[in-house]
């Protein structure tokens, strides 16, 4: 951690665990990716979680079709959050080549006037 001006700025080593990677990550602006790649954790804990919940109830158990639909939902949970998360950093990546575009052509201009 660094205070730059008025405000503390956050900033990962290349020494700092997983754990303190995603947790700085989570608190600057936008989606880093080691906030990505704690996302996807959690969401591998909780499939491995409701999976042992189906597995070990019994077939006719009220409570599997419930564990079933939960999973289903928290499927659907991660793979939108992936791609709409995929999508978004793609249009970033968009709007930095365009912005750098523009400069480019701003300068062009000038030098041809």
């Amino acid at each position: 951690m660094t205070e730059k001006g008025s405000g503390l700025v956050l900033e990962s080593n290349e020494n700092d665990s997983f754990i303190v990677k995603a947790i700085i990550s989570m608190l600057q602006p936008g989606i880093g990716a080691a906030t990505m790649k704690f996302l996807n954790v959690i969401f591998i804990c909780l499939f491995l979680v409701v999976s042992s919940f189906i597995y070990t109830l019994e077939s006719d158990s009220k409570w599997k079709i419930h564990f079933i639909i939960i999973f289903g939902l928290a499927l659907g949970l991660f793979l939108s959050l992936n791609w709409f998360l995929y999508e978004l950093s793609k249009a970033d990546f968009d709007k930095k080549n365009n912005t750098k575009k523009t400069k480019k052509r701003k300068r062009n201009k000038k030098k041809k006037n």
